[in-house]
């Protein structure tokens, strides 16, 4: 491995001017150009992590690292040189010491399995994502798959095995060594998860993550060379190991395994059978515990139900000046300078990898605080959303299907709740609060952006949810309740402040986009502009009262038949399209209607008030308006069915109104809404909807609702 390329490196030119491009390198050049390579590759965040490890420990073991924190913190500050490792490693003190095909002391492997290697099976059972449960999966035909693979992968996935390999029976034979050989223990990264601090460069990344000590210890080049290790038998058999320092950890043997090495037809050297049986026990001890976030009093676990994100003010509260350079984050604390936090931790269930979770995020050592109180905030904020969202989704539910059956609420409450999904919505604005309180942007200004982000992504994913329910009957009334109670939750008082600001403030973003550029508006377009649009109409039908204009109310009185009266092609022109020139004509048909027998001059019903769902909470008995009148009811339920514009129930809604003497809707806005019922998104539905069951919900612009669309003429 000193001579034969075995990582992939993102380097750069040497003038920092050349784009970065994938590499593959060996140990010498990886050291000898730490500085121009911007980080170790590869595809499995557990493998890319391994041979970090591997790094830190050769680092160590050739004597190259710091011997006190404040000599850390000048060797980061003074950028030290990192060649003298590769210098050592081109000595003959090493010559075979890094071969994994040496005949005695293979690198990293366990030469006394060689008489039982004939029982090997392929090599997938040495790449954590492809070996699976050996209990469960009891006839093991994934894992005679014979197709070999090239030696530099069985490479990463041999540093992988021993840091992240999970622990229970392995594919090995009592008789061989005894019945501790075939359990095998959580591999020393498997259970929590590992942080690095990434640099600008590799060197900078070791150089950062170098532990101060005074003896690097001794590095585990091959079970057997070096120290004693582990029987598997007798009184030794759950013998520990305690590491005497970080190149005895990094490199820490948690498998024993063995590779069989052979050329192929085109001569490159494959590994085709690999043994594998249990390893060391490490006894942890607090120089093993770096990088380690606790959690309460054990390690931060990956979990497969919750985003690392969500954990991240664990890694920020770790960072304890007082700690006096102990460990990681108390030496970042003292450096005053901006770095990147990777946390990488494996996802296993029944031994089964599921993946990983990897994530990464900033810190700056001047404001440790601040971003450790904005990620506890934001990860609380985005949970008070999420349940918010549940809150809302329940009332969808039970107003939807009020008679579900127990059994069935529980499926029908996933169906429209949106909190699974909100938190990986949650996720980019809470990365993009963390880096402004890094770059040194203003706390408050950072965290009311998050909180705005964050609320219109709830909205957004709610509406998106409720977008499945039809646009008839309760199913409009229940997207309405919905996003009311959803409004609701967002501005008790209880809440943060930054949050209830959030939901009270307009969260439509200022166009970005320049205006097109237009010929300057002629005074003739502008004539016709000012005399087309509900706006106009309005005042138009308001001056046919005003002026006791019989003809022409008696003309939109009648019914639209030919011949074509002049009333109704008067109100038409008004029509900005001539798509809407039909509901602009109906809507001068319901003013007329309205005022038949004793034209009203109150400017409030000649111009009206609110629009069609709010006006029919003003129907109703003494017994309840609005929804709580069921002819009412089913009168709204009507007028929302989607399809053509619905004459017969507008003018029985218009007759009530005026049978009641209710003051009728804004006539304007009725024009407008009419002129846009026929679109397939339905907006004029849900907007009325909103306006008859929750008349008092706060009125938002920008915010995606089920029907999201709004109309293209001016209200």
């Amino acid at each position: 491995m000193r001579f034969q390329p075995c990582i992939t490196a993102l380097t750069i030119g040497p003038d920092q001017g050349k784009s970065p491009r994938l590499e593959k390198v060996t140990l010498l050049e990886a050291f000898e150009r730490a500085e121009e390579i911007t980080a170790v590759v590869h595809d499995s965040p557990g493998a890319q992590m391994a041979l970090y490890e591997l790094l830190l420990g050769l680092c160590a073991a050739t004597g190259v690292h710091p011997r006190t924190a404040a000599q850390h913190r000048q060797w980061v500050t003074d950028r030290h040189p990192l060649t003298a490792i590769a210098d050592q490693l081109r000595t003959e003190d090493f010559d075979g010491l890094l071969d994994l095909t040496h005949p005695e002391h293979p690198f990293a492997q366990n030469a006394l399995l060689r008489p039982h290697l004939a029982h090997g099976y392929g090599p997938a059972q040495l790449e954590l994502e492809r070996a699976g449960d050996y209990v469960l999966l009891f006839d093991h035909v994934h894992l005679h798959d014979g197709e070999p693979v090239p030696i530099e992968d069985a490479f990463h996935a041999l540093l992988a095995q021993h840091a992240y390999g999970l622990g229970g029976r392995v594919m090995a034979k009592t008789s061989w060594f005894g019945s501790a050989f075939t359990y095998a223990a959580v591999g020393r990264l498997a259970g929590r998860i590992r942080t690095l601090a990434l640099g600008d460069s590799l060197a900078d990344t070791l150089r950062l993550n170098l532990t101060p000590c005074a003896d690097g210890g001794r590095f585990n080049y091959s079970w057997t060379r070096g120290r004693p290790r582990r029987t598997f038998s007798g009184p030794d058999a759950k013998k520990t190991h305690t590491p005497d320092g970080p190149a005895d950890l990094h490199s820490t043997l948690g498998r024993s395994v063995l590779l069989s090495a052979r050329a192929d037809e085109i001569g490159r050297v494959v590994v085709d059978k690999v043994l594998m049986g249990a390893g060391e026990l490490l006894e942890p001890t607090p120089d093993s515990l770096q990088d380690a976030a606790m959690n309460g009093d054990k390690p931060l676990q990956a979990s497969e139900k919750k985003a690392l994100w969500r954990d991240a003010h664990a890694l920020y509260a770790a960072a304890t000046p007082s700690a006096k350079g102990s460990d990681l984050f108390s030496r970042l604390v003292r450096l005053n300078r901006p770095v990147r936090l990777w946390s990488v931790g494996l996802i296993a269930e029944n031994r089964n990898v599921t993946g990983w979770v990897s994530d990464t995020f900033p810190f700056h050592g001047a404001h440790h605080q601040q971003l450790r109180r904005a990620a506890h905030d934001g990860a609380a904020w985005a949970a008070l959303l999420a349940g918010a969202a549940t809150t809302a989704a329940a009332v969808a539910r039970d107003v939807a299907y009020p008679n579900a059956r127990p059994e069935e609420r529980a499926k029908l409450l996933t169906r429209f709740d949106p909190a699974a999904d909100l938190w990986a919505r949650f996720a980019e604005p809470f990365h993009t609060l963390l880096d402004a309180i890094s770059a040194g942007a203003d706390a408050a200004k950072a965290r009311a952006a998050f909180a705005a982000a964050a609320v219109t992504a709830t909205r957004t994913a709610l509406g998106e949810r409720l977008r499945s329910l039809p646009r008839t009957g309760s199913a409009l009334e229940a997207a309405a309740r919905a996003q009311a109670r959803l409004e609701s939750e967002l501005t008790k008082t209880k809440h943060p402040l930054e949050i209830t600001e959030a939901a009270t403030m307009d969260t439509a973003p200022p166009s970005t986009t320049p205006a097109p550029h237009t010929a300057a508006p002629t005074p003739e377009s502008q004539e016709r502009a000012a005399a087309t649009g509900p706006r106009a109409l309005g005042h138009w039908l308001a001056g046919l009262i005003r002026r006791h204009d019989r003809e022409l109310l008696g003309q939109l009185q009648r019914p639209k038949r030919p011949p074509r009266l002049q009333a109704w092609t008067l109100a038409g022109n008004f029509a900005p399209t001539d798509s809407a020139r039909d509901a602009y004509e109906l809507t001068a048909h319901l003013f007329a209607r309205y005022h038949a027998a004793l034209p009203w001059q109150d400017p409030r019903r000649l111009y009206g008030s609110g629009d069609l769902g709010r006006t029919l909470r003003r129907i109703g008995t003494p017994g309840g308006y609005g929804p709580a009148d069921p002819g009412c009811h089913r009168l709204f339920e009507r007028l929302c069915t989607p399809g053509a514009l619905p004459r017969q129930h507008l003018a029985h809604a218009i007759d009530r109104l005026r049978a009641l003497d209710r003051i009728p809707p804004s006539w304007a806005q009725l024009a407008d809404d009419l002129a846009a019922f026929t679109s397939h998104d339905d907006h004029v539905q849900h907007t009325w909807a909103c306006s008859f069951f929750t008349p008092n919900s706060p009125t938002r612009q920008g915010v995606t609702t089920p029907c999201t669309a709004t109309s293209t003429s001016t209200r």
